[in-house]
């Protein structure tokens, strides 16, 4: 366990199971370690995890991104934004925020979905400024 010295702020590393005094390598003084609390909620397993709602978010607009061709391009970045999003937050929250397999896959699906949906325009393009080319007899 890792506390802060009461006289000079450094951090002081104990044993999680080290009772009495400690020396702080910053100023060495003889500091009493924190007793650790423990949550029974915790250790059952009972405490309630639950996804931010970015994730959901990030998974159903990519999940919606592939079949939906006029709207694939903008579904798949809310995706990708929504996605990093929900996983900065899950990745802050210490464990207490479930939900990274549902960012994970907003972000991949919504890659791969803005890559496909860009190149079949590209391509759509290209075949108009092809055919606009060779003239209305051709």
């Amino acid at each position: 366990m890792t506390f802060n010295c009461p006289a000079c702020s450094k951090p002081v590393e104990a044993e999680p199971d080290a009772t009495g005094s400690v020396l702080c390598p910053g100023c060495g003084n003889s500091v009493a370690a924190p007793i650790p609390v423990r949550h029974p909620e915790a250790a059952s397993g009972s405490i309630e995890q639950s996804a931010p709602e970015v994730a959901i978010i990030s998974l159903v607009s990519a999940l919606l991104s592939i079949p939906l061709c006029c709207l694939g391009i903008p579904l798949a970045i809310v995706a990708i934004v929504c996605g990093h999003i929900g996983w900065s937050k899950i990745k802050q929250s210490d464990g207490t925020m479930a939900g990274d397999g549902m960012c994970l896959a907003g972000l991949i699906i919504g890659y791969v979905s803005l890559t496909f949906w860009t190149c079949v325009t590209t391509l759509f393009v290209m075949l108009a400024i092809i055919a606009s080319a060779a003239g209305p007899g051709a």
